[in-house]
């Protein structure tokens, strides 16, 4: 296996730098034209379209409940919405000390699909089937030299061959979570009940409660499930004015715990987390979003900064209206705190209702 070369400068090549800086000028001046084409109004103000519906995609946290990001606003009675997103991410974490050891290289594809039906007025019910696949990847490389450009921290990846993968941990010599690579797997099905607004104008409050279950669909043994019934209850916080939305919501849940955190006598902590989004409408069908997705730590009992420090992921993308009833949306993602969250994660998103 080959290592990876250092981003320290010590066996990368300026030639290497100068490319990536060439070509992310290059991206930029390919959307350039496209930017300009859709043209900014200031007079945008009439159609919400966050926040974002994404999530934190580390391999541990995908396997728990999650509320995503939504509107405080319901589907109407009868209304049917769908909506299908990927997620393509990559982390690095890697420790071990005195019988614990987190080892997490790996990237990770996720696809889901959601529907949400309107039950009653401001009452809604959504579900929503996932799959994933781990792998060793192709990124590898290309984050190193991002990361050099940006100055942000390598996390001991020059040292580490480059696209393998790995995906456990241990606790008192005990292997508790284990992900088996290389192979597409069904994750947990999540349903969620919320009682929201009907509708919401500009310069009004409103608000959504909702709760959730998440059913044991995925595989407990080799790492796409909890492998049980996983409760979570939240609130979600909207407000309009002119061309801006602002967006915040909390959720506190509960998972079981596994049968090889049980054997170890590890402890799930309960999840709590918390969101804020900031929707700028650029045009009359565009609108470029803001957001960030604070997560408790996955595990305390574990004494090491890469699984027991909580997560701050910043979401950077856009949501652009293809038609009355549809939109498309994309996202750039990066964890502002390092230590436990994924280094980089893309995502796409298609969504409509009737």
């Amino acid at each position: 296996m080959t290592p990876r070369p250092s981003s320290s400068g010590r066996g990368r090549s300026f030639g290497a730098r100068e490319q990536l800086r060439w070509g992310l000028l290059a991206a930029l001046a390919a959307c350039a034209p496209g930017c300009a084409a859709l043209g900014y109004e200031p007079g945008a103000t009439n159609v919400v379209r966050g926040p974002l519906p994404t999530r934190v995609q580390h391999p541990l946290a995908l396997t728990l409940p999650n509320l995503t990001p939504r509107r405080v606003v319901t589907q109407a009675p009868g209304e049917l919405g769908v909506g299908a997103d990927v997620a393509y991410s990559s982390i690095f974490e890697l420790a071990s000390s005195s019988g614990q050891s987190v080892r997490f290289d790996a990237e990770v594809l996720r696809a889901s699909a959601r529907a949400r039906y309107g039950l009653a007025a401001r009452w809604d019910l959504e579900v929503e089937l996932a799959g994933v696949y781990g792998s060793g990847g192709f990124l590898d490389h290309f984050i190193d030299e991002f990361h050099d450009l940006i100055g942000a921290p390598d996390q001991g990846r020059d040292n580490a061959p480059e696209d393998q993968f790995e995906a456990s941990m241990r606790f008192g010599g005990a292997e508790v979570y284990r992900w088996r690579p290389n192979r597409g797997q069904l994750g947990d099905t999540a349903l969620v009940l919320t009682f929201g607004e009907d509708s919401l104008a500009q310069g009004e409050w409103g608000n959504a409660w909702r709760v959730g279950v998440d059913l044991p669909t995925g595989d407990e043994e080799d790492g796409s499930g909890s492998g049980g019934f996983d409760w979570i209850v939240g609130w979600n916080g909207e407000y309009s004015s002119g061309a801006l939305s602002y967006f915040a919501g909390g959720s506190y849940g509960v998972a079981r715990e596994s049968e090889l955190f049980r054997a170890a006598g590890l402890d799930l902590p309960a999840r709590a987390a918390a969101f804020s989004a900031l929707e700028w409408r650029w045009n009359p069908r565009l609108s470029l979003v803001a957001q960030l997705d604070l997560q408790a730590p996955l595990v305390t009992d574990i004494d090491l900064e890469e699984i027991d420090r909580p997560m701050l992921d910043l979401g950077l993308g856009w949501v652009h209206d293809l038609g009355p009833a549809s939109r498309v949306w994309g996202s750039f993602h990066e964890d502002l705190f390092v230590d436990s969250g994924p280094d980089f994660a893309l995502m796409l998103g298609w969504t409509w209702k009737r």
